[in-house]
């Protein structure tokens, strides 16, 4: 079920057991028709794995994938952090300077400027 295969996903996220994280995604994403919502929240979670596991390019395309795909998705600070987090650990800063300084004109409130650099 499609639940229980988004916890265990998260589970081994958690656990940095990323491979086998990856691989749950992947396996779910498959098994999902391509018009059902979950996808987006799948996929975010998808390309935050490849960021934790080191796979940077294949976060980045995820994520550029992910903004193509759901321009709603823009709206979605995590996202937006979480990508911009993978482009500078890529060495990618020509393209995240304008993204953490249009971030952080777009955050006014001080703990959600905050939260932009935790854990980084």
């Amino acid at each position: 079920d499609l639940d229980g295969r988004y916890l265990l996903a998260t589970a081994l996220l958690d656990e940095r057991r990323y491979d086998e994280s990856i691989a749950e995604l992947k396996s779910t994403l498959d098994g999902l028709a391509p018009d059902r919502e979950e996808r987006f929240g799948i996929r975010k979670q998808l390309a935050f794995a490849y960021q934790q596991a080191g796979k940077l390019e294949a976060s980045i395309a995820e994520y550029e994938s992910l903004f193509a795909d759901y321009p709603n998705g823009s709206a979605d600070m995590e996202m937006q952090r979480n990508y911009a987090i993978a482009l500078h650990r890529a060495g990618k800063l020509d393209k995240v300077l304008p993204m953490y300084r249009s971030l952080l004109a777009a955050t006014q409130d001080p703990e959600q400027r905050q939260a932009l650099t935790e854990d980084y």
